[in-house]
């Protein structure tokens, strides 16, 4: 009786590996695979021990085999992630912020008194208002004598704002028509920077409504896979595969799903590699010590050497700023 329990909880705890691991690039069996690969790894590992007896049997064969693939997945993962070739660089560095001010923001002062002390070559705006646009002209405006914007009343501001020329710009929008994120090209003393702009489809909508969270949730990740696709498309398509690229902004993507894993085979994230600091970014509020997850990066690729990144601590917005340092 014991030794079919036994057996009933292996077969159950291969299947939930298997299920999972043919999953991953689900939303959510993608997001459950994330967190507990490394349990199913450390689990299958000390079933195969204490059964190490009895290896012959077919359970035990098979929790071999699957444990092997988890072990494989994540090997392939940690490789894409961690492949990065040397850049060639002609020493030029250049620091970039990237800042959801929040469109409801009541309290400007301390973020405009941050952008100043932090004194960024390259300054990325998400939810830019009109408002937000009159107070950063005034303040900003002689600092940062380059800048494309767009100002909207909503969340679909985006603004950059660049002590380098900018040389063209192309706006990347939704189904309604409402920008997600601007493309550009800058000149930094002559060499060329490809910078994306980017805010994704938000999931506020599905926390909004939590009777229909799962429904809306999934609509919003197909939305913002499709953005991402596109995204990616265009800028392969506009830019040499070498030329230095960025993709910086509000992701509305977490660390652990799967389209994070995706977009970090081509891109390097900044502030995982070379950041100081936890790195989360929201929700910034009084009522927490500090913000669960992270939402902004700083993604790079292409030529273009990683420096430095932090999480910028004084913020009125529910979102921290990302600043980072590269070498072009």
């Amino acid at each position: 009786m014991k030794k079919q329990f036994s057996n009933i909880l292996l077969f159950i705890s291969i299947l939930v590996a298997l299920i999972c691991l043919l999953g991953r690039n689900h939303y959510l069996l993608g997001t459950a695979f994330a967190f507990g690969k490394w349990l199913i790894v450390l689990i299958g590992l000390f079933v195969i021990y204490q059964r190490r007896k009895i290896l012959k049997s077919w359970l035990s064969v098979f929790l071999i085999i699957t444990v092997g693939l988890v072990g494989t997945e994540i090997i392939l993962v940690k490789l894409a992630h961690s492949r990065f070739m040397s850049p060639e660089t002609k020493g030029k560095q250049v620091s970039l912020i990237s800042y959801n001010l929040f469109f409801k923001n009541k309290y400007p002062e301390p973020i405009l008194q941050e952008i100043e002390r932090e004194n960024s070559d390259i300054l990325l705006f998400q939810e830019y208002t009109p408002d937000w646009e009159a107070r950063i002209i005034q303040r900003l405006g002689k600092k940062y004598p380059h800048r494309k914007t767009y100002a909207h009343r909503g969340t679909h501001g985006l603004a950059i704002f660049s002590k380098y020329p900018i040389r063209s710009v192309k706006y990347l929008r939704n189904q309604n028509n409402r920008p997600i994120a601007q493309i550009a090209e800058l000149n930094i003393d002559g060499i060329p920077l490809a910078i994306a702009n980017t805010h994704l489809a938000s999931p506020a909508l599905a926390v909004e409504n939590p009777d229909r969270f799962w429904e809306l949730y999934h609509r919003v990740y197909q939305s913002r896979e499709k953005q991402l696709e596109e995204l990616q498309q265009v800028i392969k398509n506009d830019f040499p595969e070498k030329m230095p690229r960025i993709i910086a902004g509000d992701l509305n993507t977490m660390k652990f799903e799967p389209l994070y894993r995706d977009l970090t085979y081509t891109y390097l994230d900044l502030f995982d590699k070379f950041g100081n600091g936890m790195g989360q970014t929201f929700p910034n509020s009084a009522k927490l010590k500090y913000p669960l997850i992270t939402l902004d990066y700083i993604l790079l690729h292409g030529n273009i050497k990683p420096i430095d990144a932090v999480v910028l601590p004084g913020s009125s917005s529910d979102h921290l700023a990302i600043k980072g340092l590269i070498e072009l």
